[in-house]
C-alpha cells in the first residue's frame, strides 16, 4: 500500500506501532453509553456522508494488523519519507503448507509443560522453618539457650 499524504514525520515513526498512539481526533461523545455504538458505519460514505467511525482514532491499527501478521509467520513494515508519502508492507506466506498458525502443541510428550510442578517447601513455607522461627524468639526473649536440630544457639 502506498501514499503520497506527506508521509509520517520522522519523530513519530518510532510510535506507530505503540497501542493507544493516534494522530487522529478523538471522536465526540454522542450521547450513547457504548463507545461501539455506530461503528458499523460501512455504507456511510455510500449514502450521507455522515460523522466519522467512532471506532476511529484509538490506535489499535496498525499494531494489531502487525499482530496478526506476525501471528501467521508474517509481518507488516512501514517505510515512510516524511513530507512526501508512506509505504506499507504486508508480508504472508504464500503457500498454504507454510503458511500455519503457531499453535501449542499437546500430546503425552509436552504434557508436563502443561502440568503443574509440585510445590517444593523452603524457607518461606517451611513448616520445620516455621517452629524454628518462633522457637528461636521465645528463646531471645527469654534469653534462654536454645539447641537445634544441627546447632547451639547460644543467647547471651
Amino acid at each position: 500500500l502506498c501514499d503520497q499524504g506527506g508521509g509520517v514525520p520522522y519523530k513519530v515513526q518510532d510510535k506507530l506501532f505503540q497501542y493507544m498512539y493516534s494522530t487522529a481526533p478523538r471522536p465526540q461523545y454522542t450521547g450513547h453509553d457504548s463507545p461501539l455504538v455506530g461503528y458499523m458505519d460501512i455504507d456511510r460514505f455510500a449514502h450521507d456522508n455522515g460523522p466519522a467511525s467512532l471506532m476511529a482514532g484509538y490506535g489499535y491499527g496498525l499494531p494489531l494488523s502487525r499482530l496478526y501478521a506476525r501471528y501467521f509467520q508474517g509481518d507488516l513494515v512501514v517505510s515512510s519519507m516524511e513530507g512526501y508519502g508512506t509505504d506499507v508492507y504486508l508480508y504472508l506466506k504464500v503457500n498454504s503448507s507454510e503458511a500455519n498458525e503457531c499453535l501449542p502443541i499437546y500430546n503425552t510428550t509436552t504434557s508436563r509443560m502443561y502440568e503443574a510442578e509440585k510445590v517444593v517447601s523452603d524457607w518461606s513455607s517451611s513448616t520445620t522453618w516455621n517452629q524454628s522461627i518462633r522457637t528461636y524468639c521465645t528463646a531471645v526473649k527469654s534469653k534462654q539457650p536454645m539447641i537445634t536440630d544441627k546447632s547451639i544457639i547460644s543467647i547471651q
